[in-house]
């Protein structure tokens, strides 16, 4: 089945609202963490659920709009994917660090801007922000 350039941009658009409120939500579930425990922020057992499968909803729908675009934006949400699931380790002990907390809301904010280029063929996704891989990777290794 070939969809038409106005079908793929209805799904895009969908996909984009959709991430946006479900980034949202993390944002302000990230807010809501609390620290008893020096550096670390606790989440219940629902807490780290319900983020998990937000974060992956999220992933899940970068990638189907990155699936519409060019090989480089393509490319892109996997490498972006790959840090996040590597970020937080959430589930492990309930708890994330400060560094987490920071890299999965600047991801959540990205997510929330998340432009494509409808302009070019094949179509773009807009760099969110320069450095943003180079600088979710040195967090991850700060925290090693």
């Amino acid at each position: 089945m070939v969809l038409s350039d106005e079908q793929k941009i209805k799904i895009i658009l969908e996909r984009k609202e959709e991430t946006c409120k479900l980034s949202n939500e993390v944002l302000e579930s990230l807010m809501k963490l609390t620290r008893p425990d020096g550096d670390k922020f606790e989440l219940t057992d629902d807490e780290n659920l319900l983020a998990r499968t937000k974060l992956n909803q999220i992933i899940k729908n970068m990638s189907i709009i990155a699936g519409f675009c060019d090989k480089e934006s393509q490319s892109y949400v996997n490498r972006v994917a790959g840090i996040i699931s590597k970020v937080g380790r959430l589930g492990t002990f309930g708890k994330i660090n400060y560094i987490d907390k920071f890299v999965l809301d600047k991801f959540c904010t990205m997510a929330n801007t998340l432009m494509i280029d409808f302009n070019k063929r094949p179509w773009k996704l807009a760099e969110f922000e320069v450095g943003f891989l180079d600088q979710l990777k040195a967090r991850i290794r700060v925290r090693k």
